[in-house]
């Protein structure tokens, strides 16, 4: 966001890839419009100007580094892996 502000600030296009399915992107040129839509989840999306944007994901990253912090203080100092998968495993299960 904080680059695509600068961008827009500058006067600049922005060429960029999204994605239209999987394994399929396309190329499109992004003018300031200054306004972005972000995905907030349970199939939710609404526009934001970009700098109550940057506000949003800014608040949203230091509560998840917060959460990361308290998380870790829990488990004891780091995350304990619990098992694993792999293909190997996958295809033995079955046998």
């Amino acid at each position: 966001m904080k680059h695509l502000k600068s961008k827009a600030d500058e006067g600049s296009k922005i060429v960029t890839q999204y994605s239209l399915c999987d394994t399929v992107y396309a190329k499109a040129e992004l003018s300031d419009v200054g306004t972005v839509n972000l995905w907030l989840g349970a199939g939710v999306m609404l526009e934001y100007t970009y700098e109550e944007a940057i506000e949003l994901l800014t608040k949203r990253e230091a509560d998840a580094k917060e959460e990361l912090v308290k998380v870790t203080k829990v488990s004891g100092g780091g995350l304990q892996r619990r098992g694993s998968c792999s293909m190997r495993g996958i295809i033995n299960h079955g046998s």
